[in-house]
């Protein structure tokens, strides 16, 4: 069987192999039911996106090894970008993302913390609970994906920025 050859990209190799390990994790995990690990690994790709455009954009120490929270990450984000960010790339568009991710984040919580968690004498059951799981999985996969569409739209707009400068001098 032939190896399969990827192209590398020019920049930081590492951080492109652990983002397409992890998107490939994510979807096998999706499709085998294993939601709270995609969940977790959908959690990581949008922090690590969001942590990488606050220390770009000087929001954040970039020598900083500070854990901060997806809340956090979400409330700089409704603070430094007020207006609703809509992804144009994919379906269904989000028109409003600060506000989808703060919604998944929540649902995110319940299937994290749900599973053996009840409220009194009432415990849900584990089928709702599975079927609420799948739901903020593949929730969560569209989120990380306009997240990522975002990130990458910022960036484009950086080096357009850095040529037009670059023409300049």
């Amino acid at each position: 069987m032939a190896t399969k050859i990827v192209p590398v990209p020019e920049t930081n190799a590492s951080k492109y192999f652990s983002h397409r390990e992890a998107w490939g994790r994510i979807k096998r995990s999706i499709a085998h039911g294993f939601y709270l690990e995609a969940v977790t690994l959908e959690e990581s790709v949008i922090s690590d996106r969001l942590q990488t455009y606050f220390r770009k954009t000087g929001v954040l120490d970039p020598e900083s090894k500070k854990f901060i929270s997806l809340g956090k990450f979400i409330e700089l984000l409704m603070k430094h970008e007020p207006d609703p960010i809509c992804d144009p790339i994919r379906e269904p568009r989000f028109t409003n993302l600060q506000q989808s991710l703060l919604d998944w984040k929540n649902d995110r919580n319940h299937v994290v913390h749900g599973i053996v968690k009840s409220s009194g004498d009432v415990h849900d059951d584990v089928l709702d609970f599975f079927k609420a799981a799948e739901r903020i999985a593949k929730d969560g996969a569209l989120i990380a994906e306009s997240v990522n569409n975002w990130y990458r739209r910022y960036k484009d707009r950086q080096k357009a920025e850095a040529r037009k400068l670059a023409k300049i001098s």
